[in-house]
């Protein structure tokens, strides 16, 4: 009996995914359908003003900013309300 192999054909069905624009609306059911939640944790590193060539940094006010925007579109947890969960 001959082996089927699979690497080529999930190629193919990756790239009829992609081309077809499924992927996206597959991937947000499939978040939805998950068994446990799943929580994004964010990590900045080296936020501040000092302009150091050699340990790049985001600026304050830009941390700000996106700070301020992750609270508007998305709900903030703390890390003690996510183990709550």
């Amino acid at each position: 009996m001959k082996a089927i192999r699979t690497a080529p054909i999930l190629k193919l069905a990756a790239k009829a995914l992609y081309h077809t624009r499924l992927i996206h609306p597959l991937s947000v059911t499939a978040g939805y359908v998950r068994r446990h939640a799943a929580f994004q944790i964010l990590t900045y590193h080296r936020v501040n003003d000092e302009r150091d060539p050699f340990f790049p940094s985001i600026l304050t006010n830009t941390f700000k900013r996106h700070m301020a925007y992750v609270a508007r579109a998305y709900r903030v947890l703390t890390v003690e309300e996510l183990v709550e969960r």
